[in-house]
């Protein structure tokens, strides 16, 4: 018992200590008008890839990722909403059907929004 506690905690603290050393990342610094619509087009994933956002805008009417053909960022700022705002999208491939993708990119974008 007190060596599977042991592997546990291990494994914990491996998986929780990881960071974005060895992943690639994206910034993209974006100005825009409070009044416009941000898309940032992710690109084409197979059936089991995809994305998701991992740290979400503060400022936002819109902030969300739709699945056509590609997948796509849509971001608005909330109404009046003037200054800095960010979100952090994570593209995860490498799923075979039967076990998880995992991380392979992070796209940050950092928008700043003006009148």
């Amino acid at each position: 018992m007190r060596n599977a506690i042991l592997i546990l905690v291990l494994s914990l603290i491996f998986f929780s200590c990881s960071s974005d050393g060895d992943l690639d990342v994206i910034t993209e610094k974006v100005n825009i008008s409070n009044t416009q619509t941000y898309e940032y087009d992710l690109g084409g994933f197979g059936d089991e890839d995809g994305a998701v956002i991992s740290i979400q805008a503060k400022h936002f009417q819109i902030s969300e990722l739709i699945r056509k053909e590609t997948i796509v960022y849509t971001y608005k700022s909330a109404e009046g909403f003037l200054g800095s705002d960010s979100v952090r999208i994570e593209i995860i491939t490498g799923s075979d059907g039967s076990s998880p993708g995992k991380v392979s990119r992070i796209v940050e974008i950092i928008f700043n929004v003006t009148e």
